[in-house]
């Protein structure tokens, strides 16, 4: 139910800044953002997952961005922290479409106490849907190969939605 509800707000502030006249600040060479993420999962008659992660990025050129982030998770009585860094390439750089479309790479190191440092890297398809001119919906999905160093390997799929802030640059 509670998905349901904030679905809908979600679609709803959509709908709401579509009619609006935004002007994407980004993506442009010397803009930066910082991007926020929540996550909170709990499946059927599972353990619960909290997962919180804040990434400021800075546009090197009118198509390329790079980042690094740190993020933090909570499964049931044990905690994690992590690094990451990314890179996004940017299919429409300039131009007045709310919808910014990108394919990016990450790499992800994380340790929790008592268990071994895990890193992880990927690729990711994803997009900056614009609400204001400097504030974006930002929807990913990533395909990551994740390794327990001394362990095992697998590969899994993600989806994340955040948002993101973006600011101008000095001029």
């Amino acid at each position: 139910m509670k998905a349901i509800a904030i679905g809908s707000l979600l679609l709803g502030g959509l709908a709401i800044a579509g009619a609006q006249n935004v002007v994407p600040m980004a993506p442009k060479k010397g803009v930066w953002s910082l991007g926020f993420s929540f996550e909170y999962f709990k499946p059927q008659n599972g353990t619960a997952t909290t997962t919180l992660n804040v990434t400021p990025t800075y546009f090197v050129t009118d198509n390329i961005e790079v980042g690094a982030g740190l993020g933090w998770t909570h499964v049931s009585g044990s905690d994690s922290s992590f690094v990451n860094a990314l890179a996004r390439y940017y299919f429409n750089g300039q131009g007045t479409s709310q919808l910014k479309p990108f394919v990016g790479v990450v790499f992800q190191t994380s340790h929790s106490t008592g268990n071994p440092t895990g890193t992880l890297w990927g690729g990711e398809l994803g997009a900056h849907y614009f609400v204001a001119n400097n504030v974006a919906v930002t929807f990913a999905g990533i395909w990551e190969q994740f390794r327990v160093s001394g362990g095992t390997s697998q590969s899994e799929i993600q989806f994340d939605a955040g948002l993101t802030i973006f600011f101008a640059g000095a001029k």
